[in-house]
């Protein structure tokens, strides 16, 4: 489970290893579990992305409620992950291996060392299925308690202070992350390397441009604002 490839088979989920299917895959990213409500509700996707594992942490602030994310049910913590992705047919990429046969450790420090959109990509589409993972738990384990609610996310990345004190390399994470932000919330059903490179290059071009005028951007904010995302 922890950067080892394994391959799921029928009874898998029952038994122990990932929390049902959802690190494999859960598709698009539903975010809401009512069309319409009057009250609203704010919710924070706080990730952890450590070198060699990430944890994550929804929290719920204005009720003082937060919610540690599992991503197996019977390993010895199931709040961490693998910092890892897996890379399959179609250029799929996914946290936990399925049919992908090629697995790529080390995903952050390569993208410290080298911020190539090949790294880049890889640790955008790594923030992608893990949002995609925290959303679709969160919403089917807590479905009774938020259903009448509108929910509104956003996300912070935690990183080490050295990493933010260096501007090259907190605009690299930014862009990673607020990418895979928006990979995650699309109707595409997987997560590949191809819509992850387009989704850079968009975010690039919309980080570039404010910069140059000596503003701020989240575009996983701008998503949210109309569709309570």
């Amino acid at each position: 489970k922890r950067g080892v490839k394994f391959t799921p088979n029928e009874d898998f989920w029952e038994r122990s290893g990932i929390w049902k299917k959802s690190v494999i895959e859960w598709g698009p990213c539903t975010t809401q579990l009512v069309e319409e409500s009057d009250t609203e509700v704010f919710l924070v996707i706080g990730l952890d992305l450590g070198t060699s594992t990430t944890k994550v942490v929804i929290g719920d602030p204005d009720r003082g409620r937060f919610y540690g994310v599992p991503f197996f049910l019977n390993d010895a913590n199931p709040y961490l992950v693998p910092t890892s992705i897996f890379i399959g047919e179609g250029e799929r990429l996914n946290i936990a291996s399925g049919e992908a046969p090629d697995l790529v450790n080390d995903i952050k420090l390569k993208f410290m060392e080298d911020g190539s959109r090949s790294n880049c990509a890889l640790v955008a589409g790594y923030i992608a299925q893990i949002i995609r993972h925290s959303i679709g738990w969160f919403l089917e384990e807590y479905e009774e308690e938020y259903l009448d609610l509108k929910l509104y996310w956003t996300m912070a990345l935690g990183l080490p202070a050295d990493i933010l004190r260096k501007v090259e390399l907190e605009g690299r994470f930014r862009l990673a992350a607020i990418a895979g932000a928006q990979v995650a919330l699309s109707n595409t059903r997987y997560v590949t390397l191809s819509n992850v490179r387009t989704m850079i290059e968009l975010v690039g071009q919309d980080l570039i441009a404010v910069n140059a005028v000596g503003g701020t951007l989240s575009r996983f904010e701008e998503l949210g604002s109309e569709e309570g995302v």
